[in-house]
């Protein structure tokens, strides 16, 4: 029998299990179908970007030096601006997709019908076409249709920021983009109010620089015009000027321009810029023209300043000596004051020899560190590039002298000349001094410095090592220190050390034997002076010390007396 508590209880069961069925229990939310993808873009096979806002056309194609705007004018793009339009594109994801069936009847609601703008992608393989509708409600997306793709997609709106909001925004903004045509450049002139200021030229057949104008025509430094190029490259527009109307190129200083550029490969111009007078408005911008994209612009006037330089400063070779290998020197000549010397390499171990006024060995780190001191000689000013007097400069009968001579070539049994720089008058007050090149009737004026470092003594520039031994040669030592008498040390007939009385601990005869190994490597730090009249000069102290050491020591089978005297302590 069913009692009514029973009945109650299951029906309060029964209600509990039904608000749980009806507001408890976690519903698993029903997955909605995945939106269609956008069709892809593959920035590497798009050569053509148009856009078309109301009656506005834009256009961009892909050439040899990046991006060209095409339309509605011809001028270099900024690559940076295309490839970040391309690349949003290709990584477009749609927030929402409304079917074709329900889009037809809302294209005007979308924006769509017709379309706020219109961009098209031309690409190898196909084209894409994106009709760009208004923003949604909450102004955080965009409704757009794209060609290949059926119904409306709707995306963020953060690829809007690449698009050109006016037509100046994808230009590119240097004044000049070489290209790959910068390695084959070959002209490069200036010209001031209608005049030559310089003129750089390149030779077809062995690719050297000449700096041609001003007249006489001189070495040009390939370095410096490397960096000038560099320079013209980063060189920026600060605003591009309408060209709509008539423009008052006179007013601008235009019409006769204050300057003229010109970069050229053969008879092509590469870079063809018109210098004005100052902007009207803002100090330190000047107006220019660029002859090539018929543009008009505003630039700052330090880019005007840079082509006003002097132009043996801004491109002349200002080295004194032509870039060489070291292999390649045969013989090197120096003539400082009365000293006169010749050293020599030997073409098969590349070893320096001193053959003129004595011979003996040169020093090999001595002799290599002269010749990089020789080729980084630089002048600091040109003083003159036509002289036919070298008497006011002290150049007709030189000071110092350095030559390099090359060695015979196939068929040839004499060296040539590849260098000589002659130096003149030292001017104190401003630690200069005039110098020339053998081949050129050119004076130059550079710091002294660079020439007090070059060796004008043959003695230093000899073998540093005053001898090589180990102590196993070395039959007898003897010491003689100052205010004592001589001591000797003699090896023993068991090739031990000892003096007189007394043989060394086997701990001394050890420090002695490295002593004598650490000797036997002697190497001068400096070569100071020369000639045995020396050694009575106070400066040095030998009189004064009287300490030297003799070693007796075999060489070749012979045993000679080698005998090294001891001065004073250096300040170093």
């Amino acid at each position: 029998m069913i009692t009514r508590q029973t009945i109650i209880l299951v029906t309060l069961t029964v209600g509990m299990f039904l608000y749980l069925a009806a507001f408890e229990w976690e519903r698993v939310p029903k997955q909605p179908p995945p939106l269609p993808p956008l069709p892809t873009v593959d920035s590497g096979q798009v050569h053509a970007v148009e856009l078309q806002n109301g009656s506005q056309w834009f256009r961009v194609e892909r050439s040899e030096n990046g991006w060209e705007i095409k339309r509605p004018f011809t001028y270099p793009a900024q690559i940076s601006r295309v490839e970040a339009l391309l690349g949003a594109l290709a990584t477009l994801q749609p927030a929402n997709h409304i079917p074709e069936t329900d889009a037809k009847a809302q294209l005007n609601q979308f924006g769509l019908k017709p379309p706020r703008m219109t961009l098209r992608l031309e690409s190898y393989a196909t084209n894409r076409e994106f009709k760009l509708g208004a923003l949604t409600p909450l102004q955080d997306k965009v409704y757009i249709e794209v060609s290949g793709a059926s119904g409306v997609f709707v995306v963020p709106i953060h690829f809007l920021n690449t698009l050109p909001r006016e037509l100046d925004n994808w230009r590119d903004l240097r004044l000049a983009s070489l290209g790959p045509a910068r390695e084959e450049l070959d002209n490069l002139t200036v010209a001031a109010n209608g005049q030559p200021l310089l003129a750089l030229h390149r030779n077809a057949t062995n690719k050297i620089w000449k700096l041609i104008q001003p007249a006489p025509a001189k070495r040009a430094d390939p370095e410096r015009i490397r960096r000038f190029l560099d320079d013209l490259q980063r060189w920026q527009v600060t605003r591009f000027l309408s060209t709509s109307g008539a423009p008052n190129l006179t007013a601008m200083g235009l019409q006769a321009p204050e300057m003229e550029l010109r970069v050229a490969q053969g008879t092509n111009q590469v870079v063809a810029i018109d210098f004005g007078r100052p902007h009207t408005n803002t100090a330190g911008l000047v107006y220019a023209r660029n002859i090539r994209h018929d543009t008009l612009l505003t630039l700052k006037q330090s880019v005007m300043d840079q082509l006003k330089a002097d132009p043996w400063e801004l491109f002349g070779d200002h080295r004194l000596i032509d870039p060489f290998l070291t292999n390649e020197i045969a013989r090197l000549e120096v003539r400082a004051g009365a000293e006169q010397f010749v050293l020599e390499q030997n073409p098969t171990n590349h070893a320096w020899q001193l053959v003129k006024p004595t011979q003996q060995p040169g020093d090999q780190e001595l002799i290599q560190k002269m010749l990089r001191q020789l080729a980084a000689l630089e002048a600091s000013d040109l003083v003159k590039d036509v002289v036919t007097d070298y008497a006011p400069y002290q150049l007709d009968e030189p000071v110092a002298s350095y030559s390099l001579w090359r060695g015979p070539t196939e068929g040839s049994v004499t060296n040539t000349l590849m260098s000589r720089v002659d130096f003149g008058k030292l001017d104190l007050e401003k630690g200069m001094v005039f110098a020339r090149r053998h081949d050129e009737k050119m004076v130059y004026e550079l710091e002294n410095a660079q020439l007090v470092v070059l060796p004008d003594r043959h003695f230093r520039l000899r073998d540093r090592r005053l001898w090589q031994f180990s102590d196993t040669d070395v039959s007898k030592v003897t010491a003689t220190l100052k205010g004592k008498p001589p001591v000797e040390f003699a090896r023993n007939i068991r090739k031990r050390w000892s003096s007189p009385g007394m043989q060394l601990t086997l701990q001394q005869d050890a420090a002695m034997n490295a002593a004598l190994n650490a000797l036997g490597l002697f190497r001068a730090g400096h070569w100071l002076v020369h000639g045995d009249d020396k050694l009575s000069v106070p400066t040095y102290g030998f009189p004064e010390t009287g300490e030297k050491l003799d070693l007796q020591v075999k060489v070749g089978g012979e045993v000679v007396t080698r005998t090294l005297l001891l001065g004073k302590v250096t300040p170093l």
